[in-house]
């Protein structure tokens, strides 16, 4: 199952259409799910390396006076600082239950975290049925 979470994944054979609370973000509880469980693990243990593989780079961070953007080589020089804070807080704290999503994705807290399903190529006529799932944006707030 990680594996999936890694590289491009297919629809869930027995999920059809994306449905439920994360049907506007186009995607699959159980694929939330794991996705959900394997981020706040890495985030939580501080697992750099793990939490780098779920990030889409550019990955952007927002705080009350900028916006950055993160590239891959300085993410894991800058990780307490992306992920350190309310924003270790907010995924601390976070529960399955309490994620909700629309159609930018999925948001952990109060929107101090975003993940989405980014296509694997070009979407064919609107279709994005191979997609991975990443971080997208990370809102540090203000001190």
């Amino acid at each position: 199952m990680l594996f999936l979470l890694f590289g491009a994944v297919e629809a869930y054979p027995e999920e059809k259409s994306a449905s439920g609370r994360f049907e506007a973000a186009g995607l699959k509880e159980a694929e939330v799910r794991d996705f959900f469980r394997v981020l706040r693990e890495g985030v939580l243990n501080r697992r750099k390396d793990e939490v780098a593989r779920l990030v889409e780079f550019p990955l952007r961070v927002n705080d009350c006076k900028r916006t950055l953007s993160i590239q891959r080589k300085d993410f894991k020089r800058r990780f307490s600082w992306v992920f350190g804070g309310q924003v270790f807080k907010a995924v601390k704290e976070a529960k399955f239950e309490t994620l909700s999503a629309n159609y930018q994705g999925v948001m952990i807290g109060a929107g101090e975290v975003w993940f989405s399903g980014i296509c694997e190529g070009p979407p064919a006529k609107g279709d994005c049925s191979k997609y991975r799932i990443r971080v997208t944006a990370v809102n540090r707030g203000c001190p």
